[in-house]
């Protein structure tokens, strides 16, 4: 019998259901579901395990996004905020709401990134947050292009308050806005801040002397603090955690 059940085994070669049945008649609208679900599933896991880090460390901030399309992502931080019942943490929410700018160099860096692509308006994206209203107080909107939206004032208003970041995601796909963003989040930095880069192998297809990764060295050479790496995400993200040098 133990033969005969380590021979059925064997048959169930490579032991993962392969679905064969439904890729047979495998359409776009599956293309892009299934890899919607695999991708947020992964940036879901992501949040469960940044903020566990930053209750177990008693990391106190804000939560920053810059990119907020669908609110897919802002609605992860929110619901793991409030299942530790932090209630205090505001969400800032950094996006022109108009889709990605055109930098001139938009599809070199990766064909997907073409400008007016990513739309998510002010009213839907009020809309996509609406069930969180225990936070309806907790959420800021910064609309514009980061070139003129993350200004001096903007900077001073936010020191002024004494803010701090606990979590910063960086969504915003084009290698500028990343810059622009992470330049203004410099100012907000404490140790512990994990800092979630979204497309961190998604342009210039990885290659770190041209993307993100190479912004990011950039930005902390001078900088009083350094990074650590913390997770990676799915098949292009990365996160790290920031401390003092």
């Amino acid at each position: 019998m133990k033969k005969k059940f380590l021979l059925n085994q064997v048959n169930k070669e490579p032991y993962i259901d392969l679905n064969i049945k439904d890729l047979q008649k495998w359409n776009k609208l599956d293309e892009i579901t299934y890899a919607q679900m695999q991708r947020q599933k992964y940036k879901y896991e992501f949040f469960q395990k940044a903020f566990d880090l930053i209750y177990d460390n008693t990391i106190v901030g804000d939560y920053f996004e810059f990119g907020v399309h669908r609110a897919r992502t802002f609605r992860f931080a929110m619901s793991q905020a409030k299942r530790r019942n932090m209630k205090k943490i505001k969400f800032l929410a950094f996006d022109s709401f108009e889709g990605l700018p055109d930098v001139n160099n938009n599809i070199k860096q990766n064909d997907k990134f073409k400008k007016g692509l990513l739309i998510t308006s002010e009213n839907k994206f009020k809309n996509y947050i609406k069930n969180f209203n225990f936070y309806k107080n907790n959420v800021k909107m910064i609309k514009g292009f980061y070139e003129k939206s993350l200004n001096k004032k903007l900077i001073f208003s936010l020191k002024k308050q004494n803010t701090k970041a606990c979590l910063i995601n960086f969504d915003c796909d084009l290698t500028q806005s990343v810059d622009q963003a992470l330049k203004f989040s410099m100012n907000f930095l404490q140790e512990g801040t994990i800092l979630y880069f979204d497309d961190y192998f998604s342009s210039y297809k990885g290659n770190p002397n041209k993307g993100i990764p190479n912004i990011i060295k950039k930005r902390f050479k001078k900088s009083k603090f350094n990074i650590v790496e913390y997770l990676n995400i799915g098949y292009a993200a990365k996160s790290f955690i920031v401390y003092n040098k």
